[in-house]
């Protein structure tokens, strides 16, 4: 159960011109989906991790480590520094190997699978001299699974609590979730020096 709080004062919402809680809602969903990266990433990072040598180590993973019914279906997901390496990356014409993604405009995909790119904050690049970008490679909806027992759920008081007292209006947030760890064989976690681009 995940949940937060957050009080808001009644002059605000009466002075401003501005949707104050509307603003709050997309807010709110925001945070959510970041609680629910970080509960999926606690999982891919309890993994054994195994060093790419380079992107060939990439295609092996695809070709190779997984089980050609993961394969079919992988993801490639990785930071902003591995998604930055894999951008400069180009074949023996000098063509880059990251393509653009046809089903979806602004997305890439590599060796024909998709390329997911989480933010450096959440997925960090780890070392001082060498940098060590995480790439994880395979089959996320086999590999973790959700259990949602509660989308999240706003409600709101301006008389309750002590928002009656201090004039405010208070929103509260509740969500439940869990992740577990369902099929390890289904993604190979990675990590690959990027520290040429970093």
């Amino acid at each position: 159960k995940y949940a937060g709080w957050l009080p808001i004062p009644n002059d605000l919402l009466k002075d401003s011109d501005q949707n104050i809680i509307e603003y709050l809602k997309r807010w709110i969903g925001k945070k959510s989906i970041v609680t629910n990266n970080t509960l999926f990433l606690a999982v891919l990072n309890a993994l054994t991790e195994v060093t790419f040598a380079d992107y060939k180590a990439i295609k092996k993973a695809l070709n190779v480590t997984l089980d050609p019914m993961h394969s079919v279906n992988a993801v490639i997901l990785t930071n902003q520094d591995g998604f930055n390496y894999l951008d400069t990356l180009e074949d023996g014409n000098k063509r880059p190997l990251l393509k653009d993604d046809l089903t979806q405009p602004t997305g890439k995909i590599l060796f024909g699978r998709r390329v997911v790119v989480a933010p450096n904050s959440q997925l960090p690049t780890t070392g001082t001299t060498t940098k060590l970008a995480p790439i994880f490679v395979g089959d996320f909806k086999e590999a973790v699974v959700k259990f949602d027992r509660q989308t999240y759920e706003i409600a709101s008081t301006n008389i309750g609590g002590t928002a009656f007292r201090k004039d405010r209006t208070e929103l509260r947030v509740i969500e439940r979730e869990e992740y577990k760890a369902w099929d390890a064989a289904a993604v190979v976690r990675g990590a690959i020096d990027v520290t040429s681009v970093a």
